[in-house]
C-alpha cells in the first residue's frame, strides 16, 4: 500500500469510529450513569447501614433514658431537702454551742 491509499484508509477508519461513537455515545453515557447512580446508591446504603448499626435498640435507649431521669429526680430530690437539713443542723448546733458556751460562761 502506498501512503494515498494508507491515508485515505486512515480517514475511512477514523470517520467509522467517529459515527459509531455519535450512535453509541448517548447510550453509552446512560449505562454509565445508571452503573455510578446505583454504586453510589450502595455505598450510601452500606454507610448508612454501618452508622445504624451503631445505635442502640428503642427498648436499650428507653431503658438508659429512664436510668438518666430516675437519678436525676433523686438529685433533684436531695437538692431541695439538703438546704432544710443544713438549716436544721445549724440551729442545733447553735443551741448546743450557746449551752455549752453559755455553762462555761457562766462559773466565771
Amino acid at each position: 500500500m502506498d501512503q494515498k491509499s494508507l491515508k485515505s484508509f486512515a480517514d475511512i477508519v477514523k470517520k467509522a469510529v467517529q459515527q459509531a461513537w455519535d450512535t453509541n455515545a448517548p447510550a453509552m453515557e446512560g449505562r454509565l450513569e445508571s452503573r455510578i447512580s446505583s454504586n453510589l446508591e450502595r455505598v450510601i446504603d452500606e454507610k448508612l447501614e454501618e452508622k445504624i448499626g451503631r445505635l442502640p435498640s428503642k427498648e436499650l435507649f428507653l431503658a438508659e433514658s429512664d436510668k438518666l431521669m430516675a437519678e436525676l429526680k433523686t438529685i433533684r430530690e436531695e437538692t431541695t431537702i439538703i438546704p432544710h437539713q443544713y438549716k436544721r443542723l445549724e440551729k442545733r448546733t447553735d443551741n448546743l454551742e450557746s449551752k455549752v458556751f453559755g455553762a462555761i460562761q457562766q462559773p466565771n
